[in-house]
């Protein structure tokens, strides 16, 4: 069975650094230790629908 929400895996995990992101939750806590001004750029923010 496919896990779901934030423990889901990524098919490919990512590396940034030292550090390799291989769930949602990875990501999410990556992004949220970003400082302030990089954590609010527009390439970490979700799209808003028209």
């Amino acid at each position: 069975m496919t896990e779901r929400g934030w423990g889901r895996r990524f098919d490919d995990p990512i590396a940034i650094g030292d550090r390799v992101l291989v769930t949602l939750l990875d990501a999410g806590e990556y992004i949220a230790s970003l400082p302030k001004k990089e954590h609010s750029a527009p390439e970490w923010q979700r799209p808003c629908k028209p």
